[in-house]
Order: C-alpha cells, then sequence, then structure tokens
C-alpha cells in the first residue's frame, strides 16, 4: 500500500508538472505574433523534405494545423506531400472515446472530402475518405518537446493511443515531431506509459 501511494503521488506530480508546462508555452507562444512564425513554418518544412524518413515514406498520416493551438502549419506539408504523389491521411477525432483515426485524402482543396471540427475550426475528413490500414510515418504534433524526442500533448493521450494501436497491429510506423524553437524545454515530464518520438524537428 506504501508502495503504491508513492506512485500515485510521483504520478500526480509529473501530470501537475505537465499542466503547468502547457500554461507556461500558451502563455510563452501567445506572446508572440504569427509573423515571428513564418519564418519557422518555412524552415521547418524544408527540413522535413529534405529529411530521410519524409523521403523513404509512402505513407503519411499529418496532422491539420490550428493557429488557435499554435501549431507548425501543416498545410503547405500536406500539399507538398500530395504533389510527391505520397499517400497522405489526416486524422479525424472521437472526442467520445478519445482516439483519432486516419483517413487518406487526394486533394485538400475539395470541400466534400472536408468537413471544420466545430470546436477548433480544423479540417478533418468527411465520411467519404477512407481510414488508414498501416502507416509509414505520422507527423505529429505537440505543446513542448524536448531533444530527447520527449513530447507534451494536450492531455488526452490522442496520438500515444493511436500509435499504440499501430503497434499492436504490428504496423512498423515512424513518429516525427514538429515544433518552433520556442517549444524546446530542457526536459518534458514524462510518465513511463508516454512514447518517445522516433524523430524531432524544429528550427536550428
Amino acid at each position: 500500500d506504501v508502495y503504491k501511494r508513492q506512485g500515485i503521488n510521483a504520478e500526480y506530480g509529473v501530470q501537475e508538472a505537465k499542466k503547468l508546462l502547457r500554461k507556461d508555452m500558451k502563455g510563452r507562444l501567445s506572446s508572440l505574433p504569427s509573423s515571428h512564425f513564418s519564418p519557422q513554418n518555412k524552415e521547418i518544412e524544408k527540413r522535413l523534405k529534405e529529411h530521410p524518413l519524409f523521403k523513404e515514406s509512402k505513407r503519411i498520416g499529418v496532422y491539420v494545423s490550428s493557429p488557435v493551438l499554435f501549431e507548425v502549419d501543416t498545410h503547405s506539408i500536406i500539399a507538398n506531400i500530395l504533389i510527391e504523389r505520397k499517400e497522405c491521411y489526416i486524422p479525424k477525432m472521437d472526442s467520445s472515446v478519445a482516439e483519432l483515426s486516419f483517413h487518406k485524402i487526394e486533394r485538400f482543396d475539395d470541400p466534400s472530402l472536408l468537413v471544420k471540427d466545430p470546436k477548433y475550426g480544423i479540417l478533418e475528413p468527411s465520411s467519404l475518405c477512407p481510414e488508414e490500414s498501416g502507416l509509414d510515418l505520422l507527423i505529429v504534433p505537440g505543446v513542448a518537446f524536448d531533444k530527447e524526442g520527449n513530447r507534451l500533448g494536450r492531455g488526452k493521450g490522442y496520438y500515444d493511443k493511436f500509435i499504440e494501436r499501430c503497434i499492436k497491429k504490428g504496423y512498423p510506423i515512424k513518429t516525427l515531431g514538429i515544433c518552433y524553437a520556442e517549444q524546446i524545454v530542457e526536459s518534458v515530464p514524462m510518465l513511463p506509459y508516454d512514447r518517445k518520438l522516433d524523430c524531432l524537428i524544429y528550427p536550428q
């Protein structure tokens, strides 16, 4: 019982540290003008296109960015994936079970294939888009990252759960995070079930 209580207390401490880091990061990013991030978006896109994981991958899952959430812009990244004739999959969120599914899109300008999430205004795939059956690469968003590949998400575990499902199915999925320079911290608080990224791209 003593060890169990110690474990619960330790986990509570990590969760509180995560909450504080999320709050700090929101304040840090919201204080900067949108023009501050434009050159970083371009550098990240360039570095991603040149990265071996991106070059080798044929089926790529990528989030659709929202300026409200201070995420690296992925709209031109999605366009590049399609231009390079790779298969592009974007996420659909099921908040009732806190799970993501990824669905294939052939183009990013067809309103019949995309619908807006009412909460954040993020584009999601419509019911016409087929679900993935195995991804080579997953481009992952986050609130904060460290150089060891540790990632702080928004607290719901959507991406960790999706990656876990892929691994259980035997898919050899690789994970790659993209973030702004301001999102890099010395150390991200992690719990045993939190997943490290295979790679992280950010402006140098």
